[in-house]
């Protein structure tokens, strides 16, 4: 019986598929779910990896055999194999190695999984919307290359003669009517089963087997890393005796950017615009990643309002597929929505000339209706007046726009979005932000986390 069907259950086939039938379960569903034939759709794109990942495991009789007996854990090397280690190992799991009246047996041949060393690293916005290649100095212990690990030469290894090569001392002592049976790795060879003479040892880790180095460790941050988003380097923590390495984790973490903010792949920015350009059109340049400039058209006759938004499509964080052995890259981008904020005139600013001016230009005021004002206390401007009688409501709205020259559309094509998009989360609510342009940029790691961890 199989420990977990979940990889079975991802390609619809019963825990006791043949080769033939994983293959034939494996074609359709990639057809059915590649990201070439479900552009933008970041679904169908995880569910092709889980379906790739389940081939790989399934059609490798190693990896599957390790599957079926230990799941996941298995496939993570995180697992201790008590069918061949002997019942005193699953004891030991739950007792240690001291016990009371207890049997014979060593547990110094199973492996253990090693602790993981974890470190987090900080990049500006623009370094996770790149990508970037760093390297990592990393001190950690390693095995022996001259003694693979045994602290001698093969013919200077002796057995232990204080455990007669067991690893393990069982020590009784009496108490009273009853004999106590304590049981605790051998002092003599630390629990091994060998010992070398001194006068024996590697000279190159001086008979321990494993010795403290700095290895190098090269790490690909793709572009559209997420905050806290984390990258594993399995086995590349430290080495020792039946121990198998833990994992490297890296945790990256995303500086406050000065002008926008991300949620999942998507930017948002706030740029402040003149009336004048809010009620007759123009042109505003937002500085983008890399010293790139995209230029907002808004049209003559749009009439920007206070909170109003502009979607500007696939400029906002790449979205990146990674597959491992089958395919990788960038599949898409998300979306930039840029919020405009009105720059009204300063009070006394305006001359008689220009209030009169915007009388003849602006629309009527609505008309006050004293009566019903008193008999309606809610919102009695709810609509306005034009000169030709009509009325209309003021709501807001967001419409796509040229970029760089590029991305064309004009009104009848616009997409109106409602700007609450702008109040989930945090958006620009903690501090106030400069707008429409960026600072310098920063190039520089902030380390936090292991102290063993530098840059190389």
């Amino acid at each position: 019986m199989v420990k977990e069907t979940k990889l079975y259950d991802i390609l619809g086939l019963p825990a006791n598929a043949n080769k033939a039938q994983i293959k034939k379960a494996y074609r359709a569903n990639a057809l059915k779910y590649h990201p070439d034939k479900n552009q933008h759709n970041f679904q169908a794109t995880e569910r092709f990896k889980e379906i790739s990942k389940a081939y790989e495991v399934l059609c490798d009789d190693e990896k599957r055999l390790i599957y079926d007996r230990y799941g996941d854990d298995g496939l993570n090397g995180n697992y201790n194999d008590t069918a061949n280690g002997g019942t005193d190992d699953l004891f030991s799991q739950f007792f240690g190695d001291s016990f009371f009246i207890g049997g014979s047996g060593s547990s110094a041949n199973s492996r253990r999984k090693g602790k993981n060393i974890y470190h987090s690293l900080t990049y500006d916005l623009q370094d996770l919307y790149n990508g970037k290649s760093i390297r990592l100095g990393l001190n950690k212990q390693v095995r022996c290359e001259i003694c693979g690990g045994k602290g001698a030469s093969a013919e200077n290894i002796k057995k232990c003669f204080q455990c007669d090569g067991r690893g393990i001392q069982v020590i009784e002592r009496s108490m009273g009517m009853m004999v106590q049976r304590v049981r605790s790795t051998c002092e003599r060879c630390r629990g091994s089963g060998e010992f070398v003479s001194p006068k024996d040892r590697c000279s190159k880790c001086n008979g321990g087997g494993y010795y403290d180095t700095r290895k190098i460790l090269s790490i690909d941050i793709r572009p559209g890393t997420k905050d806290g988003e984390s990258i594993v380097l399995k086995n590349e923590a430290d080495e020792g005796p039946n121990i198998i390495p833990g994992d490297v984790i890296i945790t990256i973490h995303q500086k406050i950017h000065h002008f926008f903010e991300r949620k999942d792949d998507d930017l948002y920015g706030v740029v402040d615009i003149d009336l004048l350009t809010a009620l007759c059109g123009g042109s505003v340049m937002v500085k983008y990643f890399n010293n790139k400039l995209i230029k907002i058209d808004i049209l003559k006759g749009e009439i920007i309002k206070p909170g109003d938004v502009k979607v500007i499509k696939n400029y906002g964080m790449p979205r990146y597929y990674n597959n491992g052995k089958f395919s990788e890259g960038i599949i898409g981008y998300g979306d930039l929505f840029i919020k405009f904020n009105i720059i009204f005139p300063q009070p006394n600013e305006l001359t008689d000339q220009n209030y009169q001016t915007l009388e003849k230009a602006l629309p009527m005021r609505p008309s006050v209706n004293i009566a019903q004002a008193t008999k309606n206390s809610n919102n009695i401007n709810g609509s306005n007046t034009n000169k030709d009688g009509t009325t209309t409501d003021s709501n807001g709205g967001i419409q796509n726009c040229s970029v760089d020259e590029v991305v064309l559309s004009d009104l009848d094509s616009a997409r109106y979005v409602d700007n609450s998009v702008f109040d989930n989360g945090n958006f620009l609510g903690k501090k106030k932000r400069r707008r429409g342009y960026f600072g310098n940029n920063v190039d520089a790691e902030d380390f936090d986390g292991d102290d063993r961890i530098r840059s190389a």
